[in-house]
Order: structure tokens, then sequence, then C-alpha cells
């Protein structure tokens, strides 16, 4: 993973986030290590938008995140979110920067989990609902093109983004993500039947199994 450089890494610096003037950068770049960094386009294409930050070229760094977080990079996505949340590049927009943030979570990004933890205390639940709703069927997307990372993500955002979480969905899709070998969905599936009585218990799993059979996961 890329070597990001927003909050926790000290690059800006306000008292007020929301109405922030003052934006400071490290007198030098935050590197990753060879074996971090790959020679790929996109990651030649991240180092262009944070040296665009550092230039305070801010459209111009959200114009070069947002393909990045479009393709799923957990990083771009995260400083992408920070960039909206302080309204930078774009008018500030905490919906944006809660899609994103949470997208980059979900991925994997720790720093995100703070930024995501914020924008859940601005947003009204009817507003967080929205989001979620967008996530859900973007990831849902992705399952039905045989993406099989985004079960773990769907499963976690039934059960830790939802304003209300929904552990019978997320049982469905943490299992699907174990019978796919992925690491800690057994964990997952565990919390999510927590406090689920047998009977619901005995549904959800036929109900994964049936999800299962009819996934572009079951084909050969």
């Amino acid at each position: 993973m890329r070597l990001g450089w927003l909050a926790i890494c000290g690059v800006f610096v306000a008292s007020d986030l929301a109405a922030q003037d003052e934006v400071s950068v490290p007198a030098e770049p935050l590197m990753a290590s060879e074996a971090e960094l790959s020679e790929d386009g996109d990651d030649a294409a991240f180092k262009v938008a944070v040296q665009a930050v550092r230039d305070k070229q801010f459209r111009h760094a959200v114009d070069l995140f947002l393909p990045l977080a479009e393709s799923g990079a957990s990083d771009a996505q995260f400083n992408l979110a920070y960039l909206l949340h302080l309204g930078l590049g774009r008018p500030q927009n905490y919906g944006d920067a809660y899609f994103w943030a949470s997208l980059s979570a979900l991925g994997g990004e720790e720093r995100a989990v703070d930024l995501v933890d914020d924008l859940q205390g601005l947003l009204p639940d009817k507003e967080r609902e929205v989001v979620v709703k967008n996530l859900q069927e973007r990831l849902t997307q992705q399952i039905e093109n045989g993406d099989d990372s985004a079960p773990e993500k769907l499963a976690r955002l039934y059960a830790d983004f939802a304003v209300k979480p929904d552990m019978e969905s997320s049982f469905i899709w943490f299992s699907i993500c174990h019978a796919l070998g992925k690491p800690d969905c057994e964990d997952g599936m565990a919390r999510a039947m927590e406090d689920m009585p047998p009977e619901t218990i005995v549904k959800v799993q036929a109900k994964a199994a049936e999800v299962f059979a009819t996934s572009a996961f079951a084909k050969p």
C-alpha cells in the first residue's frame, strides 16, 4: 500500500477544519519503500496528486484522486474523502466525504476509521442512510462482477456502517466471504451470529447458501 499524507501525518494543520485557511505541508515528501511502490500508472498518478496538494492545487488534486478512488485504491479514497471533508478542491460535502472515507475504511485503510467516525457525528441519520444505500449498490455490483473482495466489505457495511446494523445480512456475506477462503471472515460470522436465536441462524445459513449458489462465485 502506498503511504498517504493526510491528517495523522501532519500535512493539514488547522484548529477549525471546516473553515481552514492554512495548509501546512512537511518539508520532505512522505515516501513508501521501494517494495511498497509499484511501477504502474496509478502510483505515478497518486504521486502527482499528492504533489498537487503540496502545491495547493486542490482542484487538480481532486481531479487526480477521483479516478484512482473509483478504481478502488483505498489510500486515494482516503485522501479524496479528506479533501471533501475540508472543502478543498470541491465545495465541502460531508456526504461525499463519508462515501469515500467508508469505502477506504472497508478497503483496509486504517487512517480512514477516525474520519468515518467524525463524519458519522456530522451527518444526520437520514443522510447516512442514503450514503450506505449507495455503498450497498456499488458493492453489490462488484459482487455481480465477481470481485471476491466485495463480500467482506458488504458484510462489514451492514454490521458497522448502517445506521441500524443488519446482522442477518452481515452474516450472509461474511459466510460467503468465509467460503471463498478470506481471512477474518470466520470471526465476522461469529460476531454477526452472537445474539441470534438458533432458528434465525438456520434461516440465514440457508439464505447464504441460496445467495452463493446464484452468485458469480459459484461458477467454475
